[in-house]
């Protein structure tokens, strides 16, 4: 409840979203007119409880001097007298309200009433003795202070005096206004005081945090100025952040040589593995590929010049091996070394590659190539974009059980993409960042080397069951030329 009330006052989420800056200032002019309110309040505390016993004081002053002068005009029943005393002392002052006075057979003699006495006023004070008595009365016309002083130590009377605190309470509310408008004023200088003192204090927190912010964000030459104000806690963190600064350039500086160094090594190993799998092809095609076409075409001699039913049978079963090993060895070829690529061109090349793949797994694909039309691929982004195409569907036709696949390509904001969906198994994508043994995880990491090479980003979205999705984004200045 009292969270939720103070939530209802102060808007918590917006003072923890402000700068430390302001926060200070707002809590010093907080702090600062609560001060002032609450001096306020409590001087007029004092002046009302002092202005309230001189008051008193004053009233039982007046009624004992009244008292003094009277005696005989009490004996006497003077009344034009007793009122000459009235009207002499309503006169000078101000704060009496009314003035009456009785007679030893308590009756009144006289009173400053125009239509009166009122009801009840003549019991509610009286004297028993010599010594007044003063008793506080709550009328419309707010607090009165009653006071009852006996006449010739109470032989001759009793007279009673009313006096009235609105003089006083407007008094009270002056000098309390006065001192709240000075106080506040006081308050709003202070703050600008300290406005320029707590500079001393944020300023270098600020330079910090921004210095912070272009470290996070990979400005790592970024430094704090020393300033001859920030001294103590405050400049030994200044000094302290600049030299974690200049040590995490200096290990950026050399991740990136460590980085480069590994680019260069990657890019020399994959070209030597292109050149090593188009010789392992050529070797495969000209040496083995031509050797078994030839036995191919002897077996089918023989087999056609046999009389020999079973001779004949085990000839034909030959050749139908020899015919079988021809095409895995086209298939083997194919994959080390695309050829298609120098005869068809990347687009072509990728329209054969799908055409066969859906032959031989029987899995669907449907390709949106239009964007090609468009568009030439560079002849080393060719190979490695119909490498990172050719390993995510071997993956998909292996592991994944999948019925079809989506492949398209896409220009966006100067990027080319690549998308690659099926509707398989999918796999639990924590899989490829753990110490595992994940049969796709080599091939993924792969994937992304290869992207990496040429400037692009690999992006993978999987789940269990629910198939997986890769996204290829590539520079368009990096991998193509675009025809106009």
């Amino acid at each position: 409840m009292i969270k939720g009330g103070l939530s209802k006052i102060f808007n918590f989420q917006l003072l923890g979203s402000a700068s430390l800056r302001t926060k200070l200032m707002g809590i010093h002019l907080f702090m600062a007119l609560i001060f002032s309110v609450w001096i306020t309040y409590y001087t007029q505390s004092i002046l009302q409880v002092s202005f309230h016993r001189q008051l008193e004081q004053q009233g039982i002053a007046i009624s004992r001097d009244i008292a003094s002068r009277s005696v005989d005009y009490v004996l006497t029943e003077n009344i034009f007298e007793l009122k000459s005393t009235i009207h002499d002392t309503t006169i000078n002052n101000n704060s009496v309200r009314y003035i009456f006075f009785i007679n030893q057979d308590n009756k009144v003699l006289t009173h400053s009433f125009t239509k009166g006495l009122p009801v009840g006023l003549l019991d509610a004070n009286w004297v028993n003795g010599q010594d007044s008595r003063v008793q506080l009365l709550k009328t419309e016309e707010g607090l009165v202070w009653d006071i009852a002083t006996p006449i010739a130590g109470g032989q001759a009377g009793i007279v009673r005096v009313g006096l009235i605190t609105t003089g006083l309470h407007s008094l009270v509310k002056s000098i309390s206004s006065n001192v709240l408008i000075s106080l506040i004023m006081v308050a709003v200088f202070s703050t600008l005081i300290a406005y320029s003192l707590q500079k001393v204090i944020t300023d270098p927190i600020i330079n910090l945090v921004q210095a912070t912010q272009a470290v996070a964000a990979g400005n790592f030459s970024y430094r704090v100025e020393a300033s001859s104000i920030a001294s103590g806690e405050v400049g030994v963190l200044v000094k302290s952040f600049n030299k974690m600064a200049e040590k995490l350039e200096k290990s950026h500086q050399e991740i990136e040589e460590v980085e480069k160094m590994r680019r260069l090594l990657l890019e020399k190993v994959v070209s030597i593995q292109e050149e090593e799998r188009k010789r392992i092809a050529m070797e495969l095609h000209d040496e083995a590929g031509q050797s078994l076409t030839g036995l191919k075409f002897t077996l089918k001699s023989l087999e056609n010049s046999s009389e020999e039913p079973n001779l004949k049978k085990s000839l034909k079963e030959i050749h139908q091996q020899v015919s079988n090993t021809l095409s895995s060895i086209h298939e083997i070829i194919v994959e080390l070394r695309p050829k298609l690529l120098d005869e068809l061109g990347f687009t072509g090349a990728v329209k054969r590659y799908l055409k066969e793949y859906q032959a031989r797994y029987g899995i669907n694909v449907n390709a949106d190539l239009k964007i090609l039309d468009s568009i030439q691929i560079m002849p080393e982004a060719a190979t490695t974009i119909f490498r990172i195409i050719q390993e995510a569907l071997t993956n998909t036709a292996k592991y994944a059980k999948a019925r079809e696949i989506n492949l398209s390509f896409q220009k966006q904001q100067g990027n080319l993409l690549i998308v690659i969906e099926d509707d398989g198994l999918g796999f639990d994508p924590a899989l490829i960042n753990e110490h595992s043994e994940n049969p796709n995880k080599l091939g993924i990491f792969g994937m992304k080397e290869r992207a990496a090479l040429i400037g692009g980003t690999f992006i993978i979205d999987t789940a269990q069951e629910e198939g997986v999705t890769i996204l290829l984004r590539l520079p368009l200045e990096r991998v193509t030329s675009i025809n106009e």
